[in-house]
């Protein structure tokens, strides 16, 4: 009598054996395991060569079709699956993890990665049926070709939009992306000029690149935004640009990168002059400020050629357009002025003679956003025609008086090291984490002095 098998294995023999017809097994006959998945149902099915295997497989296949890990292999193929996502970010259907649209220059950058690396590779395999370590060897055969560890990254960016679709609709029950190990990117733009050298870096271009490279080290915009940048948004009444839009080269005009790039930037003194020689000399209003005569904007590639030929014509180290953002973050904390509250602060003093040290960027502002540093300007109080700043200090246990005595005064350029705050003694201590030694944590800033201009770029009394 023949050995019952468990429940949801069959035994499977050769075509050309005779226990087929009832004869005697001549053959060595697998093991076919199956299990129900009722959400898609569909019955998954594997064979093994022993019953033990398909036991196990059996088993951990009910766990995942009970917790919702396993899915029952469709016949959406990748390439298929990337053509509609494709179709429906386009449209606006689908959107980024933000909620926004997808900006074109990325979809462009999406596609360009899915027709020439993601799928000669992927494309035909069935979206369900992508495991990691198939994802694990493409990445392992990019860097063995030598493609960099930048576009490594970016070339997995499509892909995991694909499937963090996926999941959402309930077509696949694991992401593939999930875990792959990927090279490190060490390469990053750092590049700093000191308020010294960025002097001489505009000093050393010719007339007409002057305003645009000005705007990028003192107002901090990026490329796109100087590109989309009208003569209507610079106004040197008020001193201030509004930043709208940013440019894309195929589309034209769209919104800019992020949810706060739509902002408000204060024009300071060093670059006033510059915006308003360049006015003088385009002798017109209206239309692109920096665009050509054409009315078209300019070109990216070609400014900054241009500017790299003068620059190692003088002797100057070049410097990129996403640097001069590195470049402005730090002049502003040097001129004492912290880059995130620049928004609802009037105009700091910033002149081309600074020499006072320069800090790094926080790593929230190298982008323009983040989390706001610790440092932030608590309380602001106006007498007068200058501001009065009572207390800088991020303390956890500061006691955030006013300043008395001198210090109530007209505020100048204060050390830090001399602001003294004092800790509430009917107070417990601050503990942090897991550390079981109390310590204060008194971090005092430098105060700083600002003031309205007036029309001709100098603040009042002086």
């Amino acid at each position: 009598m023949a050995k019952r098998l468990p429940e949801g294995i069959s035994l499977r023999h050769a075509r050309s054996c005779p226990s087929r017809s009832g004869g005697r097994c001549r053959c060595a006959p697998t093991y076919q395991a199956q299990a129900w998945s009722p959400r898609d149902r569909k019955r998954l099915t594997r064979t093994f060569p022993t019953l033990a295997a398909a036991r196990g497989w059996r088993y951990d296949a009910l766990v995942g079709l009970r917790h919702g890990t396993l899915r029952a292999a469709g016949g959406v193929t990748l390439r298929h699956a990337a053509d509609e996502w494709l179709a429906a970010t386009e449209a606006g259907i689908i959107r980024n993890r933000s909620g926004d649209v997808y900006k074109p220059s990325v979809l462009r950058g999406y596609e360009q990665s899915l027709r020439a690396r993601l799928l000669p590779a992927l494309g035909g395999a069935k979206l369900s049926d992508i495991r990691r370590s198939d994802v694990q060897r493409l990445v392992n055969r990019m860097m063995a070709d030598g493609v960099g560890a930048s576009t490594v990254r970016n070339s997995l960016l499509p892909l995991r939009a694909i499937y963090r679709q996926a999941l959402a609709l309930d077509e696949v029950a694991v992401n593939p992306t999930t875990g792959v190990q990927l090279p490190a990117v060490r390469g990053k733009r750092e590049r700093i000029a000191t308020p010294t050298e960025a002097a001489q870096l505009l000093a050393a271009l010719p007339q007409r690149d002057r305003a645009v490279w000005a705007t990028a080290l003192y107002a901090g915009l990026r490329s796109g935004e100087l590109q989309a940048l009208t003569d209507e948004l610079v106004d040197l009444d008020s001193d201030v640009i509004r930043v709208q839009w940013s440019w894309d080269p195929v589309t034209g005009p769209v919104a800019p990168k992020s949810r706060s790039g739509r902002r408000t930037v204060p024009v300071p003194t060093a670059l006033r002059k510059h915006l308003l020689e360049h006015r003088l000399a385009r002798g017109r209003r209206g239309g692109l400020i920096f665009g050509r005569p054409n009315g078209r904007p300019f070109s990216n590639q070609s400014l900054s050629q241009r500017a790299t030929r003068h620059w190692r014509k003088a002797g100057l180290e070049p410097i990129g357009l996403h640097e001069c953002r590195h470049t402005f973050a730090s002049l502003m904390i040097a001129a004492g002025v912290n880059a995130k509250a620049l928004l609802d602060l009037p105009r700091p003093r910033l002149r081309d003679d600074h020499t006072g040290p320069l800090r790094p960027p926080l790593p929230g502002l190298r982008e323009g956003g983040g989390r706001a540093p610790r440092q932030l300007p608590r309380t602001l109080g106006r007498r007068g025609s200058c501001v009065r700043v009572r207390c800088t200090c991020a303390a956890l246990r500061c006691t955030n008086r006013p300043f008395s005595g001198v210090e109530r005064g007209r505020l100048g350029p204060t050390n830090a090291a001399q602001l003294k705050h004092k800790v509430p003694a009917n107070r417990p201590p601050q503990r942090r984490g897991r550390d079981s030694n109390p310590r204060w944590t008194v971090r005092p800033t430098t105060v700083f002095e600002t003031a309205p201009f007036n029309r001709s770029g100098t603040p009042p009394g002086v």
